[in-house]
């Protein structure tokens, strides 16, 4: 049996919700105290997903209140323990309970910054589900977002409806996203500059990515799809890993950079063991002269190599699949 705090010890849990749903009939304030998200995942999970202070239609309180605390940041992690089975990770503390007052600052895997959320850190730790939409939605100032290692795939069909709470308008594009276990789109956090998602069971094509990215991992997935030319656009991009998955097509050739402009920031490049083919465009290697790490092995490319690869000045592991 879970345990719970001092305050809450005479309310089980059903009854605290029962209370609550009857605070919101006379349009009273639902209690705020810790809630116990692992005694009903399900529920949690929907309340976090549908009951946020900005939707339209949250104008009264339930028991989801304590989540709905500052900018959604408690709501938004919430919904990612709820989401990836928290309650199996190896280290969850602080998780599982919903607390106002910046406390979640205080959770393993979260730095906060004047009580914004500016990273998460929850690489190899047994999370097993999906990456929630409101993760993705309610923390603008996220900078940093590491899940690698662990068993993220599609959204769990548990969550889908809840006890207590009705879900909205059905499940957006992002949600249904989710539902197929695809990369998720990080294009609206302006200020993420570390996405770490590798070694997962993601699928689908490489989605829009925010400009402010400076190292992307998504290696030893199951990604498919084409690299278009904008992923390899990105003004910051220093370090991008997507070896050991499905992508296909060529190797494209980056849009070309003004005369007066410094030399691309990217330091690492690897697209091995993928399905990458035909020829390898010279101007990759005229774009890309701060490459020290290029790994193109493991594809079925083509042609020859080209003789531009002599503006990598500074390259110190080439792997140009065996090409002549």
């Amino acid at each position: 049996m879970p345990s719970h705090s001092p305050r809450l010890s005479f309310f089980p849990l059903p009854a605290l919700l029962l209370i609550c749903l009857i605070f919101t009939a006379s349009g009273a304030e639902c209690p705020s105290g810790p809630y116990d998200a692992s005694a009903d995942p399900e529920m949690h999970a929907a309340c976090t997903a549908n009951y946020l202070p900005s939707h339209p239609d949250n104008t009264r309180n339930d028991s989801c209140a304590a989540l709905t605390t500052a900018g959604g940041a408690v709501a938004a992690l919430s919904s990612l323990y709820a989401a990836t089975s928290g309650d199996r990770w190896i280290n969850n503390k602080g998780w599982g309970r919903c607390v106002q007052d910046g406390d979640y600052c205080g959770w393993y895997g979260v730095r906060c910054e004047g009580g914004a959320v500016v990273e998460i850190s929850l690489g190899t730790n047994n999370l097993q589900g999906t990456i929630p939409t409101l993760l993705l939605t309610s923390l603008p100032l996220l900078e940093s977002l590491d899940l690698s290692n662990n068993v993220l795939s599609g959204y769990p069909l548990s969550m889908g409806g809840g006890r207590g709470c009705e879900p909205h308008g059905g499940l957006g594009a992002a949600q249904r996203q989710a539902l197929n276990g695809e990369v998720p789109d990080v294009s609206g956090l302006r200020y993420l500059s570390t996405l770490r998602l590798a070694n997962n069971q993601l699928t689908g094509a490489i989605p829009p990515l925010t400009a402010s990215l400076h190292t992307i991992d998504l290696s030893m997935n199951a990604i498919t799809g084409s690299i278009t030319p904008s992923i390899l656009s990105l003004p910051a991009l220093s370090y991008l890993s997507l070896s050991h998955n499905a992508l296909s097509g060529p190797l494209p050739a980056p849009p070309a950079a003004p005369l007066d402009s410094s030399p691309h920031p990217t330091k690492f490049l690897d697209v091995s063991h993928n399905m990458l083919s035909g020829s390898l465009p010279p101007s990759f290697f005229t774009t890309f002269t701060s490459l020290l790490t290029l790994k193109l092995n493991g594809n079925p490319l083509s042609g020859t190599l080209p003789s531009e690869v002599g503006s990598l000045w500074n390259i110190s592991h080439l792997a140009p699949n065996d090409l002549p």
